[in-house]
């Protein structure tokens, strides 16, 4: 995988293949990406949306992927899922939380982690829940929108429709 600073170096074909291969659905066009030519025009759109909080590696907003000019390319993975749950409502369904935890579980299987340990609670929830529900199932529901599997596997578990909806 590549190191810092080397997505303007990787053609966006390239990015599409892995993203494919990786997650055996279509990845985000061209257009989708926002890379900002220097540091301080990200942080200025960050702080538009946010202004409380320094910028993060990359965010998701409003269907786009914004990322800063030195950007890692697991940074950009990481933030392609947030565009790929976009089609299926993952966040509306697991919560941010729950969400973010299987964006990045997601982005480690796949190339290692994008984030260091920023989201590590999150993502033992996420391969606690995978080790219900089975990783594919866990899968499937996020990247292809198979939720029906998702919660079966959790109502039995947790043994109703009603306690499955309280978690």
């Amino acid at each position: 995988v590549a190191s810092k600073g080397e997505f303007k170096a990787l053609k966006h074909d390239d990015m599409l293949e892995l993203f494919t291969r990786a997650f055996k659905r279509p990845g985000p066009p061209s257009e989708a990406y926002l890379v900002y030519s220097d540091e301080e025009a990200y942080a200025r759109v960050w702080k538009s949306i946010d202004p409380h909080t320094d910028p993060p590696l990359g965010f998701f907003y409003r269907g786009r992927i914004h990322v800063p000019p030195n950007a890692d390319i697991l940074t950009i993975f990481h933030e392609s899922l947030h565009w790929a749950r976009d089609n299926f409502g993952a966040r509306a369904i697991l919560g941010d939380f729950w969400e973010e935890g299987t964006t990045e579980w997601l982005t480690r299987r796949a190339f290692g982690p994008s984030a260091g340990n920023v989201y590590e609670v999150n993502v033992r929830f996420t391969q606690g829940i995978a080790d219900i529900v089975g990783e594919r199932t866990m899968q499937d529901a996020y990247l292809h929108g198979q939720w029906g599997p998702l919660r079966a596997k959790l109502e039995s578990r947790f043994g109703s429709a009603a306690a499955t909806e309280e978690f």
